[in-house]
């Protein structure tokens, strides 16, 4: 009985004639969708480019939400390990404390999870400013990390004080630490989000075009969900100022 699935034939040939799953099929499909759009708005005019946009951020929106819950669920035990790794350095006798890893990465975590529904929240938006949105995300992200470097550190000298007071006396200052473990996390957040994008068929071209010089002092405003609608003005006829008579 002849199979009723119908295969793209581009996929088949890249594929080297051998049959294919439905679900690379689907993927392949989105891939050659979202590379048209992209190339669609190189050659056409600025309204033209607005719809193909649209069509666009329907096709990302989707896709930046599953990379950037995946990346969040990365973030937090990876900062608690650099952290660590960043303490244990400046501090060698950190590595006697059992406890220092599970301490640091809870925090971490924790800290994530507190950010993770206002960055969802802005992903919604891809599918009407895919690339305007993407940067947003990027400095919610950075955010992000500072707070999982600010949690982890922080937690690492309360459990030095409770267990070691004259310890944490050393620790004056730890803003450095704190910014060094912030800078690593960025650098690796970036690579995480390229490598999302590529296991997700992002196309190459399209991650070309998103914008990856966002700041974590970027303003961002406000998700569209939680914006304000305009107020109607509705005429008041309680206080009808009275018909003046004719003269």
């Amino acid at each position: 009985v002849a199979s009723s699935r119908v295969v793209s034939p581009v996929l088949l040939l890249f594929a080297g004639g051998h049959e294919v799953s439905p679900l690379q099929n689907h993927l392949h499909r989105q891939a050659v969708i979202m590379n048209l759009l992209s190339g669609a708005m190189d050659m056409v005019s600025d309204s033209v480019k607005d719809l193909a946009g649209g069509g666009l951020g329907k096709i990302f929106q989707p896709q930046l939400e599953k990379v950037v819950d995946a990346t969040l669920e990365w973030l937090g035990p990876k900062a608690g390990e650099v952290a660590v790794q960043k303490m244990k350095e400046k501090y060698p006798s950190l590595a006697k404390m059992k406890t220092v890893e599970g301490t640091a990465q809870a925090a971490a975590e924790d800290a994530v999870k507190g950010c993770k529904d206002e960055i969802m929240e802005f992903c919604k938006d891809a599918a009407e400013d895919p690339f305007g949105t993407f940067k947003k995300v990027g400095t919610l992200l950075m955010r992000c990390c500072k707070s999982a470097a600010t949690d982890a550190v922080t937690a690492i000298i309360k459990m030095l004080k409770a267990k070691c007071p004259c310890c944490s006396c050393f620790i004056r200052d730890p803003s450095r630490i704190i910014q060094d473990i912030y800078e690593t996390l960025v650098d690796a957040l970036k690579e995480q989000l390229q490598s999302k994008f590529k296991d997700a068929n992002v196309p190459s071209s399209i991650m070309e075009k998103l914008p990856w010089d966002f700041q974590e002092n970027d303003d961002v405003g406000e998700p569209a969900s939680k914006k304000q609608p305009p107020e109607q003005k509705t005429m008041d006829t309680s206080g009808d100022t009275p018909a003046q008579p004719l003269t």
